[in-house]
């Protein structure tokens, strides 16, 4: 039995979502799909050509171009770590004077170094000590790099954990003649923490004195004085003759 066709009128075709129960505007259901044209395509298969070209061509440059050059750079160059040593911790006497400090300076590598150095050496040099270089055995036994110093005697041997502070870092790229090319992620050193004593700076360097001429004067080999405090016992004043220059040791 042969059906006549007819014609379906737009209102048929476009139905509206809203007058058909059932439709799920989840799934897209009553909605229509647009295709994405063809030239879309085209324009980013474009793109990503246009992309890979410049890539190879960049590629091609630094391996053909400049290959040999690049090559014999590489071959000169190095890359190590430079530590950076920490700033010690400051010594302060009882009334916030300094007593042992630090004294910056840079080396032959541009790096931050920092010598140790006191306000009053002759006086405190017994009392304070004094820091050197880590020997094989120190080196050893503590085995922190950054830390080329340590404290050798006095305040500075028996809180050197104290004073010493954590060194930084930092990647570097050298040429074959040593000039850095190229630096990488910097992490700063930590400087140590800062103690204060008991001493007085002015008491200590007037015993210092005192003693200091009663040794010369008398012809003694040598004396030690302390002065106590009557409050609390604690130590004002610890000197030792003869002295030595401390900060000749940094």
């Amino acid at each position: 039995m042969n059906k006549k066709l007819r014609e379906l009128s737009p209102d048929e075709i476009f139905l509206d979502s809203t007058e058909i129960p059932g439709f799920s505007r989840e799934r897209l259901e009553g909605t229509i799909e647009k295709p994405i044209p063809r030239n879309a395509f085209l324009a980013f298969g474009t793109l990503l050509l246009l992309f890979g070209l410049v890539l190879y061509s960049r590629a091609l440059w630094l391996q053909v171009v400049r290959g040999e050059e690049l090559t014999q750079r590489a071959k000169g160059n190095y890359i190590e770590t430079v530590y950076i040593e920490p700033p010690r911790g400051i010594i302060y006497d009882r009334k916030g004077v300094e007593l042992a400090l630090n004294e910056a300076y840079t080396d032959e590598k541009g790096v931050i170094q920092y010598r140790r150095i006191l306000r009053h050496p002759l006086a405190f040099s017994h009392a304070l000590g004094f820091v050197g270089r880590l020997s094989k055995e120190e080196f050893l036994a503590h085995n922190i790099p950054g830390v080329s110093d340590i404290g050798k005697s006095g305040i500075e041997e028996k809180y050197n954990d104290l004073l010493r502070g954590e060194p930084g870092s930092q990647g570097r790229e050298f040429n074959a003649s040593g000039e850095v090319i190229s630096e990488g992620l910097r992490i700063n050193p930590k400087q140590g923490h800062n103690i204060t004593l008991t001493l007085d700076a002015e008491l200590q360097e007037e015993t210092y004195r005192i003693l200091d001429d009663i040794v010369n004067q008398g012809s003694y080999k040598g004396g030690a004085g302390v002065v106590f405090s009557i409050r609390d016992g604690s130590v004002l004043a610890l000197v030792s003759a003869p002295s030595f220059d401390v900060n000749a040791f940094s």
